[in-house]
């Protein structure tokens, strides 16, 4: 007798039933889930937070030859959306000298903040005479230069610099 022949063939176990998914799956998931849709809101808010930003640089950088005026008036424009109304609506010559210096970051390196100092300050003629005809000797490069100095650097806004910007209104520097 073949002790082979005895043998009867392997019983397999019963499948393992994949469902229920244990809970630390599903609490994985629902965290995957849910730091997808906030990066998604946190990209959207970017985006939509530097929109202004970028069409006030991209006008600017487009139009090499932007007049004094239309520059001015394109950082005011720039200004008025991201600062509230009533804070930027009315600024003109020093008082918005002043806003512009004092609306850069604080992080900005002295140095910097020292050179658009300077640069604003050779520039004070053409904030004299925003809403005049007069002619002056201020290049257009120099005025699109602290434009694009301004814009890039000064906004969004950060939370500080909008109360120093709304302080600075209210108390000129001396």
């Amino acid at each position: 007798m073949d002790p082979l022949a005895q043998l009867s063939d392997i019983h397999l176990p019963p499948a393992v039933n994949q469902y229920p998914i244990a809970i630390g799956w599903w609490l994985l998931a629902l965290l995957i889930i849910v730091l997808l849709v906030m990066a998604t809101v946190r990209l959207r808010r970017y985006k939509k937070q530097r929109q202004v930003k970028n069409s006030a640089l991209k006008q600017l950088q487009q139009d090499k030859e932007m007049n004094v005026d239309k520059v001015l008036l394109l950082i005011k424009w720039a200004a008025l959306s991201y600062f509230p109304r009533q804070q930027c609506a009315n600024l003109y010559s020093e008082k918005l000298q002043q806003f512009l210096l004092t609306t850069l970051p604080e992080k900005m390196p002295q140095e910097k903040k020292q050179q658009f100092s300077e640069q604003l300050s050779q520039c004070t003629p053409v904030f004299e005479r925003i809403y005049h005809k007069d002619g002056d000797n201020i290049s257009d490069k120099k005025v699109n230069q602290l434009a694009l100095t301004w814009l890039k650097n000064a906004l969004p806004p950060q939370l500080k610099a909008s109360a120093i910007a709304k302080q600075a209104i209210k108390e000129p520097l001396s």
